[in-house]
């Protein structure tokens, strides 16, 4: 090899070394040039891609080894690109879970209304009845009536029977059918509070006049509106029925 063909395939060496370099893709291959003896170049694998001037190998000019040096790069990016895709490992994306909880419905409590009610008066309390007598004997100077179990208890029984006698027109029958044996007598009232019962008997002169008088017992028994006020001394009086309103 003369002078002048050294210096071509020394030019195209490093043009080879120089691309190799500057490509980031890995073009081991190119290295093979300078492994190549002299007098086997034109029956290498790049004789392709190099051509020196040699007595084999027909000359070239400066022209020819740029086309050349490009037409390497460009076969090293194909075998670069073709290598990364063959050698890829396909790692599919996980397809998500979609967790579905079970979802319990709950029946909603119903709603409790309360509405506000206006507590009305729907019976007698025959203590307050009985106070409210006392107070009134009181106020004339009287010693207050005496309770005792046995009347009260007979009372609260004429209270029951009131509006059954009422209806019949037959008042204070249920009193004088027991033929007690002793004096007693009765006010009776239907209808109306405490207040308005004690005020009533106090309106009326025959029933005020028992309110007043000198029995020494009395007591009140009450079923709803219906109260009944019994007065006695327990005097003993033979056969004889007392009289009462």
């Amino acid at each position: 090899m003369n002078k002048a063909g050294k210096s071509v395939l020394l030019a195209v060496v490093m043009l080879l070394v120089a691309a190799s370099t500057s490509n980031a893709k890995g073009l081991d291959k190119i290295s093979l040039v300078t492994a190549q003896k002299s007098s086997d170049i034109c029956q290498s694998p790049l004789k392709p891609y190099v051509i020196l001037e040699s007595n084999e190998c027909p000359p070239v000019n400066e022209r020819q080894v740029q086309f050349i040096g490009n037409v390497k790069i460009n076969k090293a990016d194909e075998f670069s690109v073709a290598h990364s895709i063959s050698s890829a490992t396909y790692i599919p994306t996980p397809t998500p879970k979609v967790i579905v909880s079970e979802v319990k419905l709950l029946t909603p409590a119903p709603t409790i209304i309360v509405s506000e009610q206006t507590v009305t008066h729907v019976g007698n309390d025959s203590n307050v009845v009985f106070d409210l007598v006392n107070q009134h004997r009181a106020s004339i100077g009287k010693v207050p009536f005496v309770k005792d179990d046995a009347l009260c208890s007979l009372a609260q029984t004429r209270s029951n029977e009131l509006a059954g006698e009422m209806s019949r027109g037959v008042l204070h029958s249920g009193l004088y059918n027991r033929n007690l044996g002793y004096w007693i007598t009765e006010n009776a009232k239907t209808g109306g509070d405490e207040a308005e019962t004690v005020r009533w008997w106090l309106n009326s002169s025959i029933h005020r006049s028992q309110i007043q008088s000198d029995y020494t017992n009395a007591c009140v028994g009450c079923t709803g509106k219906n109260c009944s006020l019994l007065f006695t001394s327990y005097i003993p009086k033979g056969n004889q029925v007392a009289v009462a309103e």
